[in-house]
């Protein structure tokens, strides 16, 4: 069974590899639909745009400063039980946010009074980095159920209580073992409970 870090980890480094590619695409992009502009600024070929100090620093500093806005999304809380709907939403917010504070970091010298120009930009980005940083999570969540499905990863489980509630509770549980990989080996006795007579697995008395 992975540990939680390795687990976590898997995310973190994915998330951190698809936000360079992101912003790397961002930069070659912007060069190619801001020729122009790009040449009145200096920029006469992509290689000495991509080498210059501001890119370079933000290459840098901005896949990081994504990092940052990922873990206070609550993201790399939950590990292994992810809601594809709700890992989508919290990509999308992500990137959003990311999106913001890179582009009005780095491009608010660059801002020309063409709005259409600008909203491009920032369309652009946010597209870039919720397609990058999404496929990524998603290929870890798909490859992470699918052991799941199969059994190969198990979480042991103790239920509390004995009574009806737990054990209706329980039949529940057995339903979901193939896809959240639960693993029930065991149910705590509550002092003062009755017990269901139909308690078949393992109880556990507390004193």
């Amino acid at each position: 069974m992975i540990s939680v870090q390795t687990q976590r980890m898997k995310y973190v480094i994915g998330d951190y590899v698809m936000s360079n590619i992101a912003i790397f695409l961002y930069n070659c992009i912007r060069f190619t639909i801001g020729d122009t502009r790009m040449a009145e600024q200096g920029f006469f070929s992509l290689k000495a745009f991509l080498l210059s100090p501001n890119v370079v620093l933000g290459q840098v500093l901005f896949p990081l400063s994504m990092m940052v806005v990922y873990y206070l999304s609550g993201y790399y809380t939950e590990v292994f039980r992810k809601s594809r709907i709700q890992e989508i939403a919290s990509t999308f917010k992500s990137a959003f946010v990311s999106t913001m504070i890179v582009f009005f970091t780095a491009a608010i010298n660059d801002l020309v009074l063409e709005r259409s120009y600008n909203y491009e930009l920032i369309l652009l980005l946010l597209g870039l980095v919720f397609v990058c940083v999404c496929s990524v999570r998603s290929m870890i969540t798909h490859f992470s159920q699918k052991k799941m499905h199969r059994g190969e990863w198990k979480f042991n489980t103790l239920i509390i209580g004995t009574g009806k509630n737990a054990m209706s509770f329980l039949k529940r549980m057995k339903k979901v073992n193939g896809i959240f990989g639960y693993n029930i080996v065991g149910m705590v006795d509550i002092p003062g409970e009755r017990r269901a007579d139909n308690v078949k697995t393992e109880v556990y008395d507390i004193d």
